[in-house]
């Protein structure tokens, strides 16, 4: 951008065509970083990355779930390596961290750094990750076949493939839901105090006490796995078995098919929503590519 427009002191008289020209082009530039404001209801996603499972230290990964830093770097989880992945904020490997369990799921903490990963049927894993450096601190009581795991203060939702539980910082639990269906993957909107769950083929969104606001089913969703939400509260679905990516609504009344297919993913899991710029990360289940990388952008 020129320092002409930049420089509060300047004449108008001195900014030309040229000028303009120079601040437009870098106004694009800034843009296409995928940081600016788009509709993701009336924007598209292109993909601008994809990553074989080859390049991130093992021939074979299964990521389940993921969570973003502070910093923008990305912790997933890898279900059948045991361990979890750290990438860059360019989305390349840097780091593997071996865990004791298989992780299905994983969630920030109520304290800075603070993170929990759900072992199945090895308990919650309580860790930080500072400064690059990972430490395993303990475990939680959980309900058994723990998959998804979400937290509202002290207070712990995990997901299991019969029930919705809701268990105090005792680990006891104050209420349970039932529900069908394995990978059972949580989403919680915190400031609204609502839940989304899957229930066989059905996306459920309730309140924290119990109470269900909205179901959520389409022919073109089948299978749903992933859940992530960007910080309008929107829920973004992955459909194993139907190869798509859904976007609905925090009310449930609107939704649309943000991707009908992927580029190189068959059958993806996994969406995390990166907090720090509109792109989020679809994995797939044990395929090649092991996770793709899709941008929003204004529909052209």
């Amino acid at each position: 951008m020129s320092d002409s427009i930049l420089d509060e002191n300047a004449s108008a008289a001195s900014v030309n065509d040229a000028d303009i020209k120079e601040a437009l082009d870098g106004l694009t530039a800034l843009q296409s970083d995928g940081s600016q404001e788009v509709d993701v209801w009336t924007g598209t996603l292109s993909l601008i990355k994809s990553v074989q499972r080859s390049s991130l230290g093992s021939g074979k990964s299964y990521l389940t779930a993921g969570v973003f830093t502070e910093s923008g770097m990305l912790l997933l989880t890898d279900h059948v390596n045991r361990r979890l992945v750290l990438v860059d904020q360019s989305y390349n490997f840097v780091d593997e961290f071996k865990l004791d369990g298989k992780p299905t799921d994983i969630t920030q903490g109520n304290e800075p750094k603070e993170f929990f990963v759900a072992l199945r049927e090895d308990g919650i894993l309580r860790c930080t990750f500072k400064d690059g450096q990972f430490s395993a601190l303990g475990r939680l009581l959980s309900p058994t076949g723990a998959w998804g795991i979400r937290f509202l203060g002290n207070t712990r939702v995990v997901g299991t493939e019969k029930f919705i539980s809701v268990v105090g910082p005792d680990g006891q639990d104050i209420r349970s839901m039932s529900k069908s269906g394995a990978d059972t993957y949580l989403a919680l909107l915190k400031e609204e105090n609502m839940l989304y769950h899957k229930d066989s083929n059905t996306i459920v969104g309730r309140r924290m006490e119990g109470v269900e606001i909205f179901r959520y089913s389409t022919n073109s969703l089948v299978y749903p796995v992933g859940l992530g939400l960007d910080r309008d509260g929107n829920l973004y679905v992955c459909g194993r078995n139907s190869k798509n990516v859904h976007l609905v609504s925090k009310d449930g009344l609107r939704d649309r098919v943000i991707l009908s297919k992927l580029v190189g993913i068959s059958s993806p899991y996994a969406v995390v929503v990166n907090p720090h710029r509109q792109e989020i990360v679809v994995t797939s289940s044990q395929e090649t590519v092991a996770f793709e990388v899709y941008r929003f952008s204004e529909y052209k």
